[in-house]
């Protein structure tokens, strides 16, 4: 299999200053007592949070510690506290446990590979990413998430386009490719509206920008706050056609669902920590001047459909 590498490979090569270090390892068994090197606080909830991850003990996924080498021979524990404290857990009678050992030639160099390997060389997984292995993993609480994200006709994905890479529906409503969403602001949403307005949110979006291979997370969210709030629109014609107007003129002159969004946040006030709703209410303040010009719908009409929320929107954004 080839190895495929996102982003421009020729950068790798571009300093000439780095080298391979060839520094010598080797895995065998260390005394489980081996002493630490600055040992962080072992803690009895961290341990108990891993073994909840598995209900007990894998060591399926159980890595060995790291343990660094002095040049007088003497062994110390630097990363894998938590995890000598699992291996003591399940086997509370063995003297000995595997440890990954390296050779360094003082205890100074012992503390600047702990930061690379904790801090400076270490890339947390994303949110997406987690997301993608729980569903593979048949994780309940994240398939659930996936069949809302298929009656959404969206997905999530990992962006390497291997198969098993995305997970929701593999096909947008108007591409036979996927169109993606971050799930941390699906699952938001989610849970602070209800399935009918994402759906409601997802084709009306999908209907404006047909080729776009991802939703905003911003526009998306405001725009299911609107058919939340305004339960009726979904199903009156005139109110629909009128919002989807609007967002086709502006779609021409903002070519970007982000550059939109900012537009309508703007016209909402651009409140601080209230980005979704100052979104939603710059929408329904642009549609209300909108319908004055294009007569497609009376003020009293706009009033029934939208004018409750916008003055909910506009008290809580005052």
């Amino acid at each position: 299999m080839t190895v495929k590498l996102y982003g421009n490979a020729n950068t790798l090569n571009s300093n000439p200053n780095w080298t391979v270090q060839s520094r010598p390892t080797v895995v065998k068994n260390v005394s489980v007592n081996i002493p630490s090197h600055i040992n962080r606080k072992t803690c009895v909830s961290q341990v108990r949070k891993y073994l909840k991850v598995r209900n007990g003990f894998d060591r399926g996924i159980w890595q060995p510690p790291l343990v660094a080498r002095l040049p007088d021979g003497t062994l110390v524990l630097f990363d894998g506290d938590h995890r000598r404290a699992l291996w003591k857990f399940a086997f509370p009678t063995s003297e000995t446990m595997p440890a990954q050992i390296i050779d360094v030639q003082s205890r100074a160099e012992i503390s600047a590979l702990f930061v690379v390997i904790n801090k400076t060389g270490r890339k947390s997984l994303t949110a997406d990413e987690v997301f993608v292995h729980e569903v593979t993993s048949l994780d309940a609480t994240a398939v659930a998430t996936e069949k809302i994200l298929k009656g959404c006709a969206l997905s999530v994905s990992l962006g390497t386009g291997q198969p098993g890479s995305v997970v929701g529906s593999l096909t947008g409503l108007f591409s036979k490719d996927p169109v993606t969403i971050r799930v941390t602001g699906f699952k938001d949403i989610l849970r602070q509206t209800k399935k009918p307005a994402l759906e409601h949110a997802s084709r009306f979006l999908q209907e404006i920008y047909p080729s776009s291979a991802s939703l905003n997370v911003e526009i998306f969210a405001a725009l299911c706050h609107i058919f939340h709030n305004c339960p009726k629109i979904a199903t009156h014609l005139q109110s629909r056609k009128a919002l989807n107007d609007m967002f086709k003129a502006y779609g021409v002159v903002y070519s970007t669902q982000t550059k939109l969004s900012r537009h309508f946040k703007k016209e909402g006030g651009s409140l601080v920590n209230f980005d979704e709703k100052c979104v939603a209410y710059g929408i329904l303040k642009q549609l209300s001047s909108d319908i004055k010009r294009s007569k497609v719908m009376t003020s009293p009409t706009y009033s029934k459909y939208f004018g409750s929320y916008k003055k909910q929107l506009a008290k809580e954004l005052k």
